[in-house]
């Protein structure tokens, strides 16, 4: 279980094993694309060897971001979702450039022999018997294997990173609107007890005046005095005679 802006959820058992697969396809594809640079360089393969290494780095930062509780809080959803877009289109370009870079050895040529001076790049040069034309560089059949296998493994490269890209916004949308209830949650229970409250005191208020009228007088202030009873109070008396002498 991880636990992220206040809400537990519970990591993919996969995304572990999507984070090994990316650092060892960059392993690969960083060695095939050196030992075709150890006999000639070229730009391609000094593109893919650099996002080989920036693999790594991204890997081990969304590896420990998740895994390592010291270390979560360094793990900012926005930064997240902008390296993986990066990283998906730097492959991208990568696959592109490795397989035009293989289709440009379309000329068939026979090599009369090579020689290695022992130099980390570029230690090779090899001497064409014939051909069309000048040759800027040869490969043979293994290089233009490990060609193609570099454009293919920076294919997979990028859809595990497109998969991880997709991860991550479900997950950030899901966030938003979880944030998004919570920030509701109190005002309507703050509403619901304002309800309660008034209807408690309506209820106290109509048992106060229940038990006033069963003593006859009002819940406030002396009752007045019905009509009727203050005409008969002013009537003159039953033996009345009005010709008594005045005193």
């Amino acid at each position: 279980m991880e636990e992220h802006n206040g809400s537990t959820t519970r990591t993919p058992v996969w995304l572990p094993i999507v984070f090994v697969a990316q650092f060892v396809l960059a392993v690969i594809i960083l060695g095939l694309s050196a030992y075709i640079i150890h006999g000639l360089y070229f730009d391609t393969m000094g593109f893919t060897i650099f996002t080989s290494l920036l693999t790594w780095f991204v890997v081990v930062y969304n590896f420990t971001t998740i895994y390592v509780g010291s270390l979560k809080r360094f793990r900012i959803q926005y930064a997240v979702l902008g390296i993986d877009a990066v990283m998906m289109i730097f492959w991208l370009s990568a696959m592109g450039a490795s397989a035009a870079l293989r289709a440009s050895f379309k000329y068939s040529v026979t090599i009369d022999g090579c020689y290695n001076d022992g130099s980390l790049v570029n230690s090779s040069t090899c001497v064409v018997e014939r051909g069309m034309e000048k040759r800027a560089a040869v490969a043979t059949s293994t290089g233009l294997s490990v060609l193609s296998a570099i454009a293919g493994l920076s294919a997979l490269e990028m859809l595990l990173l497109f998969g991880c890209l997709v991860f991550n916004v479900l997950e950030w949308n899901r966030s938003r609107k979880q944030a998004s209830t919570t920030a509701d949650t109190p005002q309507k229970e703050h509403e619901g007890y304002q309800m309660e409250a008034s209807q408690q005191v309506y209820e106290q208020s109509s048992q106060a005046d229940a038990h006033h009228e069963s003593y006859g007088q009002a819940p406030y202030g002396p009752q007045p005095i019905p009509l009727h009873e203050h005409r008969t109070s002013i009537q003159p008396p039953t033996g009345y005679q009005p010709n008594l002498p005045a005193y």
